[in-house]
C-alpha cells in the first residue's frame, strides 16, 4: 500500500512539472445511453442521467481525469409469461425495475490534434436496482471499465461516445455494458 501511494504521489509531482502553465479544468455533462449486453438490452431502456470529470493536465495533449457520474435506465415492461420464462398463463403485463449506476472512476485522456481526443477510465460501479420483493437482487456494484473518443465541437463544448463495461452483482463473471452519449461544457480553474 506505501508503494502504491508514494507512485501516485510522483505521479502528481511529476505531472505538475509539466503541466505549470496548463489550467485545470472541470466538465458538467448530460448523458444518454443504450446497453448493449444482450441480456440487458432485453430488459432495459434508454437511460438519462450527468457527470462532473476533473481534468488535471499532465502535458501538451493529456489529462489525468476523475469522474463521477449518475444515469437512470428505465425497465421494459413485457408479458409476464416471458419475464418468468414459462409458457403463455396470463396476458398481464409487467415492468422490470429500473436500474440507476453510480460509476466512479480515473482515467487518462489524450488530444488526438486540436478537435478529437480519445479516454480510459477504470473504477467502481456502484448499481441500485428497485426491489419488487425480498428475494429479488437489489443494490450490487463492482469494477468497471470504459474507453472512449470525443469531438471538440467549440472551445469549451465537448460531444463525446463511449463503452463502459460494469461488474452487474458479486460474480466476477457477470458484466453488463453500455454505450454512452455525453455533452459537455467545459469549465477552466485558475492556478
Amino acid at each position: 500500500m506505501k508503494r502504491i501511494l508514494l507512485l501516485v504521489i510522483c505521479c502528481i509531482i511529476l505531472a505538475n512539472a509539466q503541466a505549470q502553465k496548463r489550467i485545470s479544468q472541470f466538465s458538467i455533462a448530460a448523458e444518454a445511453g443504450v446497453m448493449a449486453t444482450g441480456q440487458a438490452f432485453k430488459v432495459y431502456n434508454i437511460g438519462f442521467g450527468g457527470s462532473g470529470k476533473f481534468l488535471y493536465p499532465t502535458g501538451k495533449k493529456n489529462y489525468f481525469t476523475g469522474t463521477l457520474e449518475v444515469m437512470t435506465f428505465s425497465g421494459r415492461s413485457d408479458n409476464l409469461s416471458k419475464v418468468l420464462n414459462v409458457p403463455v398463463v396470463t396476458n398481464v403485463n409487467v415492468a422490470t425495475p429500473s436500474l440507476t449506476i453510480l460509476p466512479i472512476k480515473v482515467g487518462y485522456k489524450y488530444f488526438i490534434n486540436k478537435k478529437f481526443n480519445a479516454e480510459l477510465e477504470g473504477g467502481f460501479t456502484a448499481a441500485f436496482v428497485t426491489k419488487i420483493q425480498d428475494n429479488y437482487p437489489g443494490d450490487v456494484g463492482g469494477y468497471t471499465f470504459a474507453m472512449g473518443f470525443g469531438f471538440l465541437v467549440a472551445k469549451k463544448l465537448d460531444i463525446g461516445m463511449r463503452y463502459e463495461l460494469f461488474q452487474s452483482t458479486a460474480s466476477e463473471t457477470n458484466y453488463t455494458s453500455f454505450v454512452g452519449l455525453r455533452t459537455m461544457i467545459m469549465l477552466d480553474f485558475a492556478k
